[in-house]
């Protein structure tokens, strides 16, 4: 597949499992577990039963590297000032994977749900920069520092948390193809999700605080803010009091389950 033709690549996912599952009802024999291959280069591939691979449906930029030190996957990107995708691996332990379960097969299509959804990322990243380089109109800052920055800060915490929707979906479709099912994927990977939003807000909140000495009911009630509702898969604008509502709602027992995320987003 070329490059980063992400939507026909769904597409061929999809039309593959459901082609897929058609067989297996007439032929009524049990699934089979896909074979997970470690070749030469040290990539990894997953090969079905009718001997297609999991590399044929995704890019061709995108490799699975196999690596020792590691058990949970993650990705690794290098991408350059001008956005391009110079590296693009999912990196994961070749053993931990072939003897892995529900749990692992999901985080697996998670990650490389990421993977799939990095030009979107990209896309958001370079709003992002101009967004700090060159500053939305007064009539949305109203003229003043402290709106700006809130509103910086709540549209990187948007920009992160739909990095994560776009993974989840993309990532669930993958998860169709290796066997684990919506249900099994929901309910593996919503902890997560809903992790990463206390991970991203908390911080966010935190940074906020400071801009107002700690007083943030004195935020700007003329304006709206960005706030991304993980229900919607979107982000919505919000009055200054529901944007303060949404904060006071953080649970801090979920935030302390979040300390690795949190830290990562706070660097």
């Amino acid at each position: 597949m070329d490059s980063f033709e992400i939507n026909n690549s769904m597409e061929e996912i999809t039309n593959y499992v459901i082609d897929s599952s058609k067989k297996a009802d007439e032929k009524a024999d049990p699934p089979v577990k896909p074979e997970v291959v470690l070749n030469d280069d040290s990539t990894i591939d997953i090969i079905f039963n009718d001997e297609r691979k999991l590399s044929e449906f995704l890019p061709d930029k995108l490799k699975i590297k196999d690596t020792p030190d590691f058990n949970k996957p993650i990705l690794y990107k290098v991408i350059s000032e001008d956005g391009e995708i110079q590296n693009l691996e999912v990196r994961i332990n070749h053993e931990w994977l072939k003897k892995g379960g529900s749990a692992q097969v999901a985080i697996f299509a998670h990650e490389i749900g990421h993977a799939l959804a990095i030009e979107e990322e990209i896309k958001r990243n370079k709003e992002l920069k101009e967004l700090f380089e060159k500053h939305p109109s007064f009539d949305v800052i109203d003229n003043n520092v402290k709106a700006y920055m809130t509103y910086c800060f709540l549209k990187r915490a948007s920009g992160k948390l739909d990095n994560e929707i776009q993974a989840w979906n993309y990532g669930k479709i993958v998860a169709t193809l290796l066997g684990i099912n919506d249900t099994q994927y929901e309910d593996i990977m919503r902890p997560q999700i809903e992790g990463m939003y206390y991970a991203v807000y908390l911080p966010t909140y935190d940074f906020i605080k400071d801009l107002y000495r700690g007083d943030i009911t004195s935020l700007n009630k003329d304006i709206t803010y960005p706030l991304y509702d993980s229900s919607q898969q979107k982000e919505i604008l919000v009055t200054a009091e529901e944007l303060l509502s949404a904060f006071n709602k953080l649970d801090d027992d979920k935030y302390k389950r979040n300390i690795k995320e949190t830290g990562n987003f706070k660097s």
